[in-house]
């Protein structure tokens, strides 16, 4: 009796320690896991900022740009305005 016992009680052991390997196994890698989509989500984030830190100083750029062309415009629109009230003066001036 006391052989069945200790067989009894070795098997346990064998089965206890094997699925403690087993289950310590399976948390590494679960660890493992949860670590790298961790890691894969934080890339993935700062590669959307930079894309749009990226896109916001295209805007900017174009912005300026279309500001400056648009001033350009205006200054060449109210100088024409002006060369066409002294052509009137003058014809007027004229007559």
């Amino acid at each position: 009796m006391t052989s069945k016992k200790r067989v009894d009680k070795s098997i346990r052991e064998l089965i206890s320690s094997t699925w403690g390997i087993v289950i310590s196994a399976f948390t590494i890698f679960g660890m493992g896991f949860g670590a790298g989509c961790y890691f894969e989500n934080s890339l993935s984030k700062i590669h959307y900022n930079d894309e749009l830190t990226r896109l916001n100083n295209l805007i900017i750029d174009n912005r300026e740009k279309h500001e400056q062309e648009t001033h350009e415009l205006r200054n060449q629109i109210y100088n024409l305005q002006e060369a066409l009230i002294n052509e009137k003066e003058k014809r007027n001036e004229s007559k």
